[in-house]
C-alpha cells in the first residue's frame, strides 16, 4: 500500500493538501492475472515493449484505478467504490499524480511497486540504470529476471528540455486549459 500526500486546488480555488491511498491486494492481483489469461507481468512487458503512450497510458491508469481506495476509519482496509475513483479522476489531485508519473519514469515505477502487497515487494526491486528504468523480479535468487524496462526520458521528444522544463510547460499548459 501506498499513501500518497498531493498539494492540489479544489474547484473553487482553494489549495488541499489530501492523503490518497493505493493498494492492490493479492486477490486484486489473482484477478488481474486471470484477466489477463496469465501472468501479469508478462502482461505489463507487452505493454511496455509496444512503446505505445496511448496503450502505457491505459494500462497505469487500469492499474491505478484498480488500486485507488479510501482508508476505512478503523484503518483495517482500503474501501474501493467506482465513485471514489471518479471524484479523485476529476480533481486536480489526479492531474498532479498524472504529471509526476508521466514526466519521471522512476518515480512511476517505484509508485506502482509500492502498490503491491508487501511480502511480494520482497520479490521486486525498481531500479534506474543504464538511464532505464528496471523492475526486477528476485523470486529466484539464482536468476533475478527484469521483467519491465522503459527508458528514463531525460529531453523531450524534440529533444529540446529536460524533464522538469517539460513538466512545468505541461503544467502551465493545464492551468491554461481549466482556466
Amino acid at each position: 500500500m501506498i499513501k500518497k500526500t498531493i498539494k492540489y486546488r479544489d474547484l473553487d480555488g482553494n489549495e488541499l493538501e489530501e492523503d490518497f491511498y493505493f493498494n492492490l491486494s493479492k486477490s486484486e492481483l489473482g484477478e488481474m492475472m486471470l484477466r489477463a489469461n496469465g501472468d501479469i507481468r508478462d502482461q505489463l512487458k507487452a505493454v511496455i515493449a509496444t512503446e505505445d503512450n496511448s496503450v502505457i497510458y491505459d494500462k497505469f491508469k487500469e492499474i491505478l484505478s484498480s488500486a485507488f481506495g479510501r482508508r476505512s476509519e478503523s484503518g483495517k482496509a482500503i474501501i474501493k467504490k467506482p465513485e471514489y475513483w471518479e471524484e479523485f479522476e476529476g480533481s486536480e489531485a489526479w492531474d498532479n499524480l498524472f504529471m509526476e508519473m508521466f514526466t519521471d519514469a522512476a518515480f512511476a515505477a517505484k509508485f506502482i511497486s509500492a502498490m503491491m502487497p508487501a511480502d511480494l515487494g520482497d520479490n521486486v526491486e525498481v531500479v534506474t540504470r543504464d538511464g532505464k528504468v528496471e523492475v526486477i523480479d528476485k523470486s529466484d535468487p539464482d536468476k533475478p529476471q527484469v521483467i519491465a524496462s522503459t527508458p528514463v526520458p531525460e529531453t523531450s521528444p524534440a529533444g529540446t528540455e529536460d524533464a522538469a522544463a517539460r513538466r512545468a510547460r505541461l503544467e502551465a499548459e493545464l492551468a491554461e486549459l481549466n482556466g
